[in-house]
């Protein structure tokens, strides 16, 4: 190839045509170049400038979504939904330019390898997920680590976007470099804004590391940029730097740093931030622009000059035309060298370590990033083999395998383990490719590589996250299921027999009503010391849920009456242990626990069974009366199972209407005559003939099916007002849950309107008990049911815990006072206390209504005290409706 150069050169010098017309057609070749070339520097520098726009929105968008998840104010989730709509049309911006002029961004993306193609995608990628981020931000489902990722990836390729395109502009280096570097100043300033903002919102010290780093990253870019720049761009950057609003800013900054800052200066901090990063932005715009106008001035310098040089060709194009061969292959020879260049140039511009071998597998050169990974510097590593970093984790098949695929395919891939200089073994991700001539031999090798130590760390702590409690740190239900299959798949393998022990705390809803979650979550912290306290090492000990733990105990006798001995001792030391009083916060807390076991194997077939076996074994615990430890057996299974039998046909009852209504009249002590009537449900049952609700109404209660009976009972009462008149009202019981609901407030209020009937005629009966828990919202929920005219009376007054308070607070019109009290009539004591209690009522304002009255004694006596009603097999027990109407006289 030299020698034929040669023989053109002397041609050229001998032929003054020749030489005439090479260099007209070189001067043509040049110009057009060079104004093609100012033509993609052009296009690329205007790409640069809708990168810098993009990054600068994205920024303060990622600022703002940081101090939204600890400040969810209304005027900063505005601030953050304008900020979207500014992001979406800068994105749009930097979309129509990337996709405008596709010819010229094909050029610009061959000049960078194509590079620049992965990094817009990774953008329009983001872009596509932005909305789920916006929304998770919006809603606070995602944490601020999450959040500066997503944002600080989206810079991070278009940094790496304007990177590639400036490295193009050969001719302004000092400028793509102070461009480039402003840009990594500026999003690093973008960074601690957000960081920063988060910081003093929340109090949470946890990034303040990361602050600090990137607070000395970027006095290093300034650095850096003072010390590359000439006397003019020095001088800029110096009052740029010097300026009044960076002077406060760094006293801001030191301030935070200093703890004199606080929640109430947070949008102080991100104001000056945001003018710091806008006096960044503006000088970046400032350079860019005088950057384009540079660019703009080479281009119609390029033109003017291309004109002339097309003169000149219409003169020599036959020289031209004889040249040309010569110029194709000298740009062949030129672009050979530039590929060249553009591989060197991917190697070691690369994030990762980079080690480069002979065909013998010495090494020749390193990278930095090998350097600082390693340990070794390269002038220790150069002439050495890769066998230096060799950990001793792997057998000699390993390294094997690893090269026939190199051989075999040219190429390796996988993870690793070496050593660093210091002796420290380390993960890493390793890549390794056999560079080959144009004869097929291999003539060096390329190993890159990345530690990924942290990334294996997080991985471990992932797992143990996600198989552990986070308040406890104990096992959770998942890994207690995977334990627990374990030992029974063990148990019965080896004829072992072992116990799992369903733990429940008696009283701690009680804890997190009266003093909070904090609270509850210090009491869970205490309790799961006191078990590891107790309990053996090779016991398993998990967290269910909320107040539910599990505990697994091994190594038993295999006689089944002595192993259930060994967990009794076991449990009555968790029982007294738990039960001891806990002093949190200064206050005095008492508890209790009940626990359920269940021995297996036993028998049974899954790991469901043992938990389900030992979880109704608890419950009959908390039945017992609590703070004890009930054993599963089959009477209880048979019990749970009838249970379950009777839920099955309750179901079937609601859906075939076999629930039935009776009426106990309400009578007036002195007329005897009925004036009203409380309606008493009864299950006409196929099979079992009629049922009384004590033998369904507590599962029905447990079911959530309660409000099913309150509302038929409700149509019931309603269909007969409808028909009849009464004088007072027709009462209907109701539980203080239900209460509790607006959707029962709302739907009793729909089906009394829909009957069109007094609302006055309606009386709702609570029990005394359950008035005491959340007394003011059903106080609240009544009030608002008698804004309509519903009537409200206690049932079974006198067996609870009303004070004198509560009865004042109290609005209802009518106090039933239990027939306990009628019953013990010969009890003088007792007598008196009847008395006492109509006595009470009264002077409140109440209407008595007497429950049980059997006799004429006892009417005589209520007469005599005051009572106003009474309900009792006197005058009628309760009867169908029919038989009520015939009392009524109708």
């Amino acid at each position: 190839m030299n020698k034929s150069l040669k023989f053109y050169i002397y041609l050229i010098f001998f032929l003054m045509i020749g030489v005439m017309g090479y260099f007209g057609f070189y001067l043509i070749s040049t110009k057009y170049r060079t104004l093609h070339q100012s033509s993609l520097y052009l296009y690329a520098a205007k790409k640069i400038t809708a990168n810098s726009r993009l990054i600068h929105t994205v920024q303060i968008e990622r600022g703002l979504s940081a101090g939204y998840l600890v400040n969810s104010t209304e005027e900063l989730r505005k601030r953050l939904q304008k900020r979207y709509k500014l992001t979406d049309t800068t994105y749009r911006s930097f979309c129509k330019l990337k996709n405008s002029k596709p010819q010229m961004q094909a050029e610009l993306s061959k000049i960078v390898d194509n590079k620049d193609v992965m990094y817009e995608r990774n953008v329009d990628e983001a872009f596509e997920e932005i909305d789920f981020m916006r929304r998770d931000v919006l809603q606070k489902r995602v944490n601020l680590c999450d959040v500066i990722t997503y944002y600080s990836d989206i810079n991070t390729n278009l940094l790496r976007l304007s990177y590639l395109y400036l490295m193009s502009f050969e001719r302004f280096a000092n400028v793509a470099l102070e461009l480039y570097t402003l840009e990594r100043l500026k999003e690093n300033a973008g960074l601690e804004r957000a960081f920063l903002y988060h910081y003093l919102l929340s109090g949470n010290p946890k990034n303040m590391e990361k602050i600090r780093t990137l607070m000395h990253l970027q006095e290093d870019l300034k650095r850096e940029l003072m010390y590359h720049m000439g006397v003019h761009q020095y001088v800029d950057l110096h009052r740029l730097f010097n300026s009044e609003t960076e002077k406060r800013f760094i006293k801001l900054r030191k301030a935070v740093l200093e703890g004199k800052l606080g929640k109430e200066d947070a949008t102080r901090w991100f104001v000056a931030s945001s003018q710091r990063i806008d006096m960044f932005e503006k000088t970046l715009q400032q350079i860019i622009k005088n950057f384009e106008h540079e660019v703009q001035k080479e281009y119609d310098r390029a033109y003017a000059e291309m004109e002339i040089a097309t003169f000149f060709l219409v003169l020599f194009i036959a020289a031209l035309l004889f040249l040309f061969f010569i110029l194709r292959r000298l740009f062949a020879a030129e672009e050979r060298m530039l590929e060249d260049l553009r591989i060197a140039s991917y190697t070691f511009d690369s994030q990762e370590a980079v080690t480069i071998t002979d065909s013998e597998g010495h090494i020749i050169k390193v990278n930095k990033a090998f350097e600082d990974i390693t340990g070794y510097k390269e002038n220790e590593v150069v002439g050495q083999t890769p066998n230096i970093l060799k950990s001793g984790k792997h057998e000699g098949e390993f390294y094997k395998r690893m090269w026939e695929a190199i051989q075999k395919k040219g190429v390796w891939a996988g993870e690793i383990y070496n050593r660093k200089k210091d002796g420290t073994i380390y993960p890493e991700r390793l890549s390794i490719s056999a560079i080959k001539d144009e004869d097929g031999n291999t003539t060096h090798y390329i190993a890159q590589f990345i530690d990924i130590s942290e990334l294996k760390e997080a991985e471990a702590e992932a797992v143990h996250r996600a198989k552990h409690d986070f308040l406890t740190g104990l096992p959770n239900r998942m890994s207690l299921m995977e334990k627990l299959r374990e030992e029974l798949s063990r148990a019965k393998r080896h004829g072992f027999l072992d116990a799992f022990m369903f733990l429940d705390l008696d009283g701690f809803k009680k804890v997190n009503d009266s003093f909070g979650h904090a609270m509850g979550d210090k009491i869970l912290i205490e309790v799961t010391k006191r078990l590891r306290h107790i309990l053996r090492q090779e016991d398993y000990i998990a967290r269910i849920s909320g107040d539910e733990f599990g505990v697994i105990v091994t190594n038993l006798d295999k006689d089944e009456a002595k192993a259930a001995h060994e967990v009794r001792i076991i449990c009555e030391h968790i029982i007294k242990a738990l039960s001891e009083v806990y002093v949190v916060d200064g206050k005095k807390i008492y508890l209790g626990v009940s626990i359920g076991v269940k021995l297996f194997p036993d028998g049974v077939k899954d790991i469901n069974e043992v938990i389900n076996d030992a979880d109704a074994a608890m419950y009959k615990a908390k039945e017992n009366g609590k703070r004890q430890c009930v054993f599963f057996n089959e009477s209880l299974e048979s019990k749970m199972m009838k249970k379950a039998q009777l839920e099955v046909e309750i179901e079937e009852a609601i859906a075939k209407k076999e629930f039935v209504f009776y009426m106990q009249p309400k009578v007036d002590v002195f007329s005897m005559q009925a004036v009203g009537a409380e309606m008493l449900v009864r299950w006409q049952h196929p099979k079992r003939g009629l049922l009384f609700p004590d033998e369904f109404l507590d599962i029905m209660t447990e079911m959530g099916k309660l409000s099913s009976l309150t509302f038929m009972a409700l149509e019931e009462s309603c269909s007969f007002l409808q028909s009849h008149t009464i004088e007072d009202t027709i009462s209907i019981n109701v539980s203080v849950k239900e209460l509790l609901q607006n959707s029962f407030i709302e739907r009793s209020i729909e089906i009394i309107q829909k009957y069109n009937v007094a609302f006055g005629k309606i009386e709702f009966e609570i029990l005394e008990n359950d008035l005491i828990e959340k007394f003011d919202e059903i106080i609240k929920n009544i009030e608002k049911l008698k804004s309509y005219g519903i009537k409200f009376s206690i049932d079974d007054f006198g067996t609870g815990y009303s004070s004198m308070s509560y009865l004042r607070k109290l609005p209802v019109e009518k106090l039933k006072i239990d027939r306990y009290f009628i019953w013990n009539l010969d009890d003088e004591a007792n007598r008196k206390l009847v008395a006492m209690v109509i006595d009470v009522a009264k002077s409140f304002g109440f209407k008595i209504v007497i429950e049980g009255v059997e006799t004429e004694e006892q009417l005589d006596f209520i007469r005599k005290n005051g009572a106003k009603y009474f309900q009792g097999y006197l005058f009628s027990k309760p009867v169908p409706k029919e038989e009520f109407l015939k009392l009524l006289g109708i």
